[in-house]
């Protein structure tokens, strides 16, 4: 295995408290290895598109600073050299040219002095804002049918948080509306989340921590807003990110009254003097309300995969633990094949489900964050045991739960943590991989099934 190298450097953000056009980043220590050090805007400084509503964010910024640092070292990239990533899903290009060294003080770098420094320019490359459209009839008839599902569910608030947020007895998919054609939608959808429950609340808290330590979060918002260029809906999308930031606001006061105080009473325990932020909390909820929404007015021009990822965390704090929200969660048939075939000692793989909810060291949290934020994005879930496991089965199933003690609801969690690394076991680290084969030891088979590759 090729040995992980480690930068020697570091990467200094800089921010412009009055234009944020200005703010940039540069490395710190390649001067150390004979090299210059090398710069980048947040925001294009080469090409058409002047990029007001796109930017790298400083982590954005490390990684690609570190990446060319890294090619330089190698002498595997030199000045007037091009070359270009795609981002949001592939819908955006950039374009980058790495320039000639010049003086730290022209690009603001002082802190690299006496070093020269070498500035990244880039150019964005996206799909030019479109004329606003309306949807066509298939996707109107999608969202109908959507629409009269959440009208008819049984998550209703009594909270009022305003009146644009009031969902219509007869939806309109007129393009003009406040948040473009799915407006309806996006209402609906903001009603169930004002209705969460305190146990929904807990649940995207929950979701909350691992989707900040993956810095994951806001990247549906970046899709949604790439894919609304092309038919007209960018401002709309402004306007649905600024009434979002003031919902999320009134968590607590206008609306989420119970939820929220009990959301804190669970992450804070009993020790009021360590008590979490309240703003990075309120901001954390903040960025996953904001990707939801977002997501949802424009889910007519996204893949399933991208509509799942930006809902996910709002649909799994919803839905009983271990259950996928909807059939599209469900894993591939022969993902959920190879997991039914580790039951075949049914108690060992229950017992293996109570240590799994049981089981708190730093290795087994991590990797449940991990396959968490891996089911969110896509199709990877046990479908309910009750209908997806034969009866004979089942039964077997049924008796181990009380003899271990323990509820369906563990042994649901448990086989879709299974089918998730089955889905997932390319792009998962192996420490998580390694975490649900230790736990899960005493099942036969479940080592080799799981380092197995599959397709997916």
């Amino acid at each position: 295995m090729k040995e992980k190298r480690e930068p020697s450097w570091q990467v200094l953000a800089v921010f412009h408290n009055e234009d944020d056009s200005r703010d940039f980043a540069y490395t710190l220590g390649l001067a150390e290895r004979g090299l210059p050090e090398v710069h980048m805007w947040a925001r294009p400084d080469a090409g058409e598109d002047p990029g007001h509503d796109w930017r790298f964010s400083p982590h954005d910024a490390a990684v690609i600073l570190n990446e060319l640092a890294w090619r330089l070292i190698d002498g595997r990239i030199a000045p007037g050299d091009t070359y270009s990533r795609r981002f949001d899903a592939g819908m955006v290009q950039v374009a980058f040219e790495l320039g000639d060294p010049v003086e730290a003080a022209s690009l603001d770098a002082y802190q690299a002095e006496p070093s020269s420094v070498m500035p990244l320019r880039w150019s964005l490359h996206r799909a030019p804002e479109g004329a606003l459209v309306s949807m066509d009839d298939d996707a109107i008839d999608v969202a109908e049918s959507e629409y009269v599902r959440l009208s008819a569910g049984p998550r209703r608030s009594f909270d009022s948080p305003g009146e644009i947020w009031t969902a219509p007895t007869v939806p309109s998919w007129d393009p003009g509306q406040r948040w473009g054609p799915r407006t309806p939608l996006v209402a609906a959808h903001a009603g169930v989340i004002c209705a969460f429950s305190p146990e929904d609340m807990i649940g995207l808290v929950n979701i909350a921590f691992p989707l900040e330590a993956a810095r994951s979060a806001g990247h549906p918002q970046l899709v949604a807003r790439a894919a609304a260029r092309s038919v007209g809906r960018s401002a709309a999308l402004d306007r649905l990110a600024q009434d979002t930031s003031t919902l999320v606001d009134g968590l607590g006061l206008t609306w989420g009254r119970s939820a929220w105080p009990a959301a804190r009473d669970w992450l804070d325990g009993d020790d009021s003097d360590d008590r979490f932020p309240e703003g990075d909390l309120r901001r954390m909820v903040k960025t996953i309300v904001t990707s939801h929404l977002l997501t949802v007015a424009v889910a007519d021009q996204l893949t399933t995969d991208q509509e799942l990822t930006g809902t996910g965390p709002v649909a799994f704090a919803a839905t009983i633990d271990g259950l996928p929200p909807d059939g599209r969660w469900h894993a591939a048939p022969h993902i959920v094949d190879l997991v039914v075939g580790l039951l075949a000692d049914v108690d060992a793989a229950v017992a293996a489900a109570r240590a799994w909810r049981l089981v708190d060291n730093d290795l087994v949290m991590g990797a449940r964050g991990d396959l968490q934020i891996a089911a969110i994005h896509g199709p990877s879930m046990f479908p309910d045991l009750s209908v997806a496991l034969p009866p004979s089965l089942l039964d077997d199933v049924r008796q181990a739960t009380l003899a271990h003690r323990v509820t369906g609801a563990v042994v649901q969690s448990w086989l879709s943590v299974l089918a998730t690394v089955l889905t997932h076991r390319a792009h998962l680290r192996d420490e998580t991989v390694a975490a649900v084969v230790e736990v899960g030891s005493v099942m036969p088979g479940l080592a080799v099934t799981l380092n197995t590759p599959v397709a997916v």
